[in-house]
């Protein structure tokens, strides 16, 4: 049923308007799938990038942690 109906529009579309509609259908697919290869990309280098600072951020706490720890050690003379 909706391809008959398809069917019945487009043929009593203009060769003009069949063109335009060929041309705006057929740049935006690509850049629909450009776009969503980019944020996809986008999406993984940013979690990636989240993930190493928070281990980062980890490593220093714990290192400063251990450096208190230290402090406390000599000061009570552990």
């Amino acid at each position: 049923m909706r391809n008959l109906f398809f069917n019945k529009w487009i043929n009593r579309q203009s060769i003009r308007s069949k063109v335009l509609i060929f041309g705006v259908v057929m740049s935006t697919i690509p850049l629909l799938l450009m776009s969503f290869y980019y944020y996809t990309q986008s999406k993984a280098d940013l979690e990636n990038r989240i993930i190493e600072k928070q281990q980062l951020m980890t490593k220093n706490l714990s290192n400063e942690i251990q450096l208190e720890l230290i402090k406390l050690c000599s000061k009570f003379k552990c």
